[in-house]
């Protein structure tokens, strides 16, 4: 049996199946096959800052570019923006509240407003947006995951533990900054904007729809008269100098997920490291992110498929 479900799901699975810890097998109620204290634990969710900076012309689609990678002072830069990917990735605002506020309540009251927005022309303005991203290729803090019921249908616990490591923090702000710094170089500044002529139409249906979103997007409503801020971006900043303190409330306030997800069987403490099989079993094998230890430095894409590629050739050589 070859499980391939994500870091996510993989160890719910290995879980519900009587493979993890003590504690979290018997709170299932199921029998234990493997001990395994690692299955669930080392979770990784790779720190990700993005800013959409709204731009005065289109451009054809450009989708998740690495264009730059500096792993000394973990920082990889990414390129999307173009086409319609901004309207596409829409539903994605619901990190423009805090994480506590970010409740399926306001993903449906999102998914109205999107809706409604759509209707006023505001797309022409979010798909010319130019989104560069920042990733950590080196996250330090580590979380969890942990099965909630033997119904393998009921999501399980996440524990992400964003910036428990206060380096991952230190270097969220480095990442940041450094997008702001690259709107400022010469071949971009005909691709942000001051200000933006917005119809207040738009402004009394954010607020009448979702107005828990409003401090994320008022400065697409700034007057022309307004200079605190030299282009208009999203999640929308605080007029502040950005002290670290200021800064780092606003990367707590606006943390979002990368999809980028490791740890949870690791090679050496879940799996083999040379075949990959789960530790105490017989012909059970993880083929997934869930066995990286650490975070690949650019998107794992690549070395997942090469471990499939691996692993089934390891299998099919041992079935002859």
């Amino acid at each position: 049996v070859v499980l391939s479900a994500g870091a996510v799901l993989t160890p719910q699975l290995l879980q519900v199946s009587g493979v993890g810890p003590q504690q979290v097998v018997d709170h299932l109620g199921v029998e234990m096959v493997s001990k395994l204290e690692g299955v669930g634990a080392n979770f990784i969710d790779r720190n990700v800052i993005s800013a959409g900076f709204i731009s005065p012309q289109g451009f054809p689609l450009t989708m998740s570019d690495t264009v730059y990678v500096d792993p000394t002072r973990n920082l990889l830069l990414e390129g999307v923006g173009g086409g319609n990917i901004g309207s596409e990735l829409s539903a994605t605002s619901v990190a423009f509240v805090p994480p506590a506020l970010r409740t399926p309540l306001l993903q449906a009251a999102l998914r109205d407003l999107m809706s409604n927005l759509r209707k006023m022309d505001l797309t022409k303005y979010i798909d010319k947006m130019i989104q560069p991203v920042g990733l950590n290729p080196n996250t330090l803090s580590r979380g969890h995951i942990k099965a909630k019921s033997k119904d393998v249908r009921t999501m399980p616990e996440v524990t992400p533990n964003y910036f428990e490591n206060p380096e991952d923090m230190k270097s969220q702000m480095l990442r940041f900054r450094a997008l702001l710094n690259l709107t400022d170089n010469a071949a971009l500044r005909g691709y942000t904007v001051p200000n933006l002529p917005l119809p207040n139409a738009i402004a009394e249906e954010i607020n009448k729809t979702a107005p828990q979103v409003w401090g994320a997007m008022s400065c697409l409503f700034r007057a022309s008269s307004d200079n605190i801020f030299r282009r208009v971006f999203v999640p929308c900043p605080r007029p502040t100098a950005w002290s670290d303190a200021e800064l780092e409330k606003y990367l707590r306030e606006f943390v979002i997920s990368s999809y980028h997800y490791f740890g949870t069987a690791a090679a050496g403490s879940v799996v083999d490291g040379t075949d990959f099989s789960v530790i105490g079993t017989q012909k059970l094998y993880v083929v997934d992110a869930s066995v990286l230890p650490k975070p690949t430095h650019v998107n794992p894409q690549g070395t997942i498929m090469a471990l499939g590629h691996y692993v089934g050739r390891l299998l099919a050589q041992k079935q002859r």
